[in-house]
């Protein structure tokens, strides 16, 4: 894992084009920069790795991201590839378990990075604006789960025609 961290902040802007803040006045906005950081991955390096303590969350500012699952026979195994706008690594933030799959840069990635204690600090210390924020990362978790869902029946109805 070899990524630079940036020391300049997201601009606000950047922040509300991520679905997850769609709910967020813009001084909530604002209190959400002044955690968040950018930092740049290059094509083909991994964010994390499968099983890896987490400790933050990423946004996806420019570029897109493979997730990768070890399969049975342990090869890695496409589950999703996000583009800009999209967000992962949040599970672990709601779960407190290490990372569920790993992520891998497909192209030179510039990411916002958010620290699962001072999200968490936030949502402690603004009610309003943690139950908007955990509101989106509920939103988002139900449409990758429906996503699954639909995929796995798919492969199913594959897997039945082909008996």
């Amino acid at each position: 894992m070899t990524f630079e961290k940036i020391s300049n902040m997201p601009n606000v802007n950047d922040l509300k084009k991520i679905y997850l803040f769609d709910l967020l006045d813009p001084a909530q906005l604002e209190k959400v920069q002044q955690i968040a950081k950018e930092i740049d991955v290059i094509a083909g390096d991994y964010v994390f790795d499968e099983g890896a303590d987490a400790k933050s969350l990423f946004l996806i500012k420019h570029g897109s991201v493979e997730i990768l699952k070890k399969s049975g026979n342990g090869n890695d195994a496409s589950v999703a590839i996000l583009s800009s706008g999209s967000h992962f690594g949040e599970m672990s933030l709601i779960d407190k378990m290490p990372r569920a799959a790993a992520a891998v840069a497909k192209e030179n990635l510039k990411l916002i990075e958010i620290d699962f204690s001072a999200i968490d600090a936030l949502c402690q210390a603004d009610l309003k604006m943690g139950l908007k924020i955990y509101k989106a990362f509920a939103s988002a978790l139900c449409r990758r789960i429906r996503q699954t869902t639909g995929d796995l029946s798919s492969l199913k109805e594959l897997k039945l025609r082909s008996v």
